[in-house]
Order: structure tokens, then sequence, then C-alpha cells
């Protein structure tokens, strides 16, 4: 991950935690600090520190909370968004040149089965989530 993080030409090259919050931010929208914290599962404290160093970057910016007005939503900014786009448009052009020999149906099944794939490990992994919380009584897996 640090060297896709070093090649987008993200601003805290070796901040892994501030690309994934970023990234996070870019993919649920604005969130409160409180439910950063439980995505990324670390403490309020550490979202805070990882906030200002982004919001110091100018990829994020705080804006008060309109479902309560003491506490604020953290949202990727409009120089986030910009940073965010030309990152795309790099892994569109890696991807254009990785499949420029594959014929169309070939990409296509790739896509299916990578999606398949992608279901199947998001169902594991939520299983596994919620037997390590106690949430199904069976308790940690392994």
């Amino acid at each position: 991950m640090e060297t896709s993080i070093r090649a987008s030409g993200f601003p805290l090259p070796d901040d892994t935690q501030a690309f994934v919050l970023f990234s996070e931010l870019l993919r649920q929208d604005a969130q409160p600090p409180t439910e950063l914290a439980k995505t990324l599962r670390t403490g309020r404290a550490n979202i805070s520190k990882i906030v200002r160093r982004l919001e110091a970057t100018g990829l994020v910016d705080r804006t008060p909370n309109p479902a309560d007005t003491r506490s604020v939503l953290v949202r990727v900014s409009p120089q986030g968004r910009s940073f965010a786009q030309k990152y795309a448009d790099l892994g569109q052009g890696f991807y254009a040149r990785l499949f420029r020999s594959w014929e169309d149906d070939e990409v296509a099944e790739f896509a299916d089965q990578l999606t398949r794939f992608t279901r199947e490990l998001e169902a594991l992994t939520a299983v596994r989530v919620a037997s390590a919380d106690g949430r199904d009584g069976t308790g940690p897996t392994d």
C-alpha cells in the first residue's frame, strides 16, 4: 500500500492512516469523527490527529453537523475531490494499459469473477467480525 500511496502523489506519503481515512471519506461522504473511529477501529483522539494532518494539506475540512449542532462532520474538501479525480484518472490509465492485450469478453469475465470474489470476501469478513465481536454468540474464530 505504501508504494501506491507514494505513487499517487498523496501529500502525506508516509501516513497510511491518513490515506485510509481519506479513502473512507470518499466512499462514505461526510462523517462524524465517532463514526470514522468505529470504521477505522481506532479512538476519537487518533481520528482527530489524522483529521488535523489531512486538514493541513487541504484534502478535508470540518463542517457543522446539521443533525447535531454540538458536533461536526469531516468531509472531503473541493481540493480533496480534485486530488481524488486525478488519482482516479491515473488508475484508469494504468488499467487501460494492463488490459490492452485482453479481449473484451476476457475483461468482462474477469470483472464478473472479481465481483463474485469481493462479495464472498465481504460476506466472510462480516461473519468473522460479527463472530469476533461476539454478536453471533460463537466468539473469535481462527
